[in-house]
């Protein structure tokens, strides 16, 4: 019924001392490599011809320019291979310590102190290699598919954000004692054996935050996923003889879910059951690596038995996305607003803390000045409800924005020497460097997978544990008749923009809430583009591979040039070539 191929490729990096995304501290800077990072793809094509490429990197996010730049090599080089937007769905593991840079937008780029083309390079190199190997590898055999839920008593996940999931009314509150029973605990696994039963690999969807590894670390790691990974497929070599097995863990709705939840008193942070973080990631991964296991076993006695390998793919601009009002909780007619951080964001997590951690009480008293109706600078485009965030980046306009509602963007009030990265605004925006430009992605894709009788919803963001409990019923009542039994609902799928929050978790504004750049009505846009979506998937199955809406943002080469990272004080070479390649117009349409 299928054919089945599995790679997967190491993302070969010299280990410079460029900066680690995850937790935006300017001072985490990788200083040597514990673990590899790898790329894991997974190609599945049926008797008709159609295919669907599954492909999870250990990084801590997928970016426009890696999806851009590997589509583009595809086209050129691999045209045979028949990929396009449609079909090709690229996720993260969201580890936070991996290296940054490969993002041409200028957000987040800052914290890492630029552009790293070496890495963006060696990232799409990884990805198109184990893309190609495994549609290389195509062999007829089966997907098996199996789904459970992981006791409570198990310590994986806990709610980082309770007060904010209470908000919700659509849940029982729990206790913060509770927090592991405030959190989507379901794994769904897809099984791939050849046809004469030799098992080919998994991918498996469990929502957890990558953070086993804490900002103290200064190692290249894959925190509790690719532990979970690397155990998978050791366990597959040495029992079964499968060597060239692949096993990924992928992400569903993390955004509010950690792995920690013991209180530090000294450090003041939560953390994992040990005072090792690389003992933490372990047991973490352990624990998702057994029901793994588990899942793996009773998927061979369930295989699909539909055929269907049906996908697409919608750009649009968030930032000004119409809401339909089925989930507005009556309110008629809003709409998103521009890309925009709240000042929460800057308290960060109770296992990651941020520069205003200490000062959360003045955060919410602040929070609570813009839920007022008084005339504030940020109030002539506020809708409905959007006051709740008091703005800190005004993300939409770049340089040309206020931060805190006041001061200019292209001079930060905050000195350099507190926070080297407001340096680097300054020095860039007095020269072409395209920081006018939004610092954020605001035309985001969404995307939806069939395969049998699973949907794979890709987000671009993180969803918290309701957002994405939400948008998995509504799309399942969009697909229920077309005989789709499963929603899975996966952040962190083919470019980033964030957080994504429900309505009442975003009046909140804990860390999540500030952290959701189109407002309170986030999540219900989404929900509007995937009724849209999965309606349109239904009626007509096959698509256009130009056929994808919008047109997202492509930075110039000569402003990634100057966005570029120096390393260890090093003068940027402005003569470098750094490629920023656009898709031909039979794939995708770019921007500038």
């Amino acid at each position: 019924m299928f054919e089945i191929g599995v790679a997967k490729s190491a993302i070969h990096w010299d280990a410079s001392p460029v900066g680690m995304l995850g937790y935006a501290q300017h001072a985490q800077t990788v200083q040597g490599q514990r673990t590899e990072l790898f790329v894991r793809a997974f190609a599945i094509r049926n008797e008709a011809g159609h295919r669907i490429c599954l492909v999870s990197a250990e990084l801590c996010w997928i970016t426009q320019a890696v999806r851009q730049e590997v589509l583009a090599r595809l086209a050129s080089t691999y045209p045979h291979l028949e990929l396009n937007e449609h079909n090709l769905l690229l996720s993260a593991t969201h580890t936070h310590s991996a290296p940054g840079g490969f993002s041409h937008h200028f957000l987040y780029n800052l914290s890492v102190g630029g552009f790293v083309p070496k890495f963006f390079d060696s990232i799409c190199d990884a990805t198109l290699q184990a893309i190609t190997e495994a549609f290389g590898k195509l062999q007829p055999g089966t997907v098996g598919h199996a789904k459970m839920e992981i006791p409570s008593h198990e310590p994986v996940a806990f709610n980082r954000s309770i007060e904010a999931y209470n908000a919700n009314p659509d849940v029982t509150p729990m206790a913060p004692r509770h927090r592991n029973r405030a959190v989507n605990r379901r794994m769904t696994l897809l099984r791939f054996d050849s046809a004469a039963g030799r098992p080919l690999g998994a991918i498996s969807w469990f929502g957890v935050h990558a953070t086993s590894i804490d900002s103290d670390n200064r190692e290249i790691d894959s925190d509790n996923k690719g532990y979970a990974a690397r155990t998978f497929e050791q366990i597959m070599r040495k029992r079964h003889h499968c060597n060239d097995f692949v096993g990924a863990f992928a992400q569903t709705t993390p955004g509010d879910v950690s792995p920690n939840f013991r209180w530090d008193p000294q450090r003041r942070l939560h953390v994992g059951p040990t005072d090792s973080a690389e003992a933490n990631a372990r047991i973490n991964g352990e624990i998702q690596c057994r029901y793994a296991m588990k899942l793996f076993r009773k998927a061979r006695l369930t295989p699909m038995t539909d055929p269907r390998l049906w996908s697409r793919i919608r750009y649009e601009d968030h930032g000004k996305a119409p809401v339909d009002p089925r989930y507005t909780f009556g309110r008629s007619a809003p709409r998103t607003r521009r890309a925009m951080f709240g000042i929460s964001m800057a308290m960060g997590t109770t296992d990651g803390r941020g520069p205003l951690f200490g000062l959360r009480p003045v955060v919410r008293a602040i929070n609570g000045l813009a839920k007022k109706r008084s005339p504030l600078p940020w109030a002539e485009d506020r809708d409905d409800g959007r006051g709740a965030q008091f703005p800190f980046l005004d993300l939409s306009r770049g340089n040309g924005g206020r931060m805190l509602a006041l001061f200019s963007q292209a001079r930060p009030p905050i000195p350099g020497w507190i926070y080297p990265p407001l340096g680097r605004i300054q020095e860039l925006s007095g020269i072409d460097a395209d920081l006018h430009h939004p610092w954020a992605p605001e035309v985001v894709p969404v995307q939806l997978c069939l395969i049998g009788n699973l949907a794979i919803a890709g987000l671009p963001g993180e969803p918290t544990t309701v957002a994405g409990r939400r948008l998995g019923h509504s799309v399942h009542q969009a697909l229920r008749a077309s005989g789709i039994d499963e929603v899975l609902v996966a952040g962190y799928c083919n470019a980033y923009s964030s957080y994504i929050t429900t309505y009442h978790e975003y009046q909140q504004q804990a860390y999540e809430g500030g952290c959701t750049l189109f407002g309170p009505w986030t999540l219900a846009a989404y929900q509007t583009r995937f009724d849209r979506l999965a309606k349109a998937l239904v009626s007509s199955p096959t698509t256009k591979a130009s056929d994808t809406g919008a047109s997202p943002y492509v930075a110039p080469e000569r402003c990634m040039k100057a966005r570029s990272f120096a390393s260890e004080g090093e003068a940027v070479q402005r003569g470098r070539t750094i490629r920023t390649i656009p898709l031909p117009a039979a794939s995708s349409a770019t921007g500038t």
